[in-house]
């Protein structure tokens, strides 16, 4: 499948700015999967592949933990929203 994600943050002045990426992912077993970069903001993550471990964290929510290749980690909670 695809993905994407962007964000705002703020540059070394304190000024918003947006980043964005996207590129391919692959589900190796249950609970992780195997993103590739196919662009990005940060041209140094272009074309290369990152680890994700997906936990279920109850019916509508889950975490996902992102590991990089020099070893950090991002954690990021999502959860479904209903009206």
């Amino acid at each position: 499948g695809y993905f994407i994600w962007a964000i705002t943050t703020k540059d070394s002045a304190q000024k918003n700015v947006s980043v964005f990426g996207y590129g391919t992912f692959d589900y190796d077993g249950k609970n992780k999967s195997k993103e590739t970069m196919m662009n990005s903001t940060f041209v140094s993550t272009k074309g290369k592949a990152y680890d994700v471990a997906i936990e279920m964290t109850g019916r509508n929510a889950y975490r996902q933990t992102i590991t990089f290749a020099n070893g950090d980690k991002s954690i990021e909670y999502y959860e479904r929203l209903t009206i």
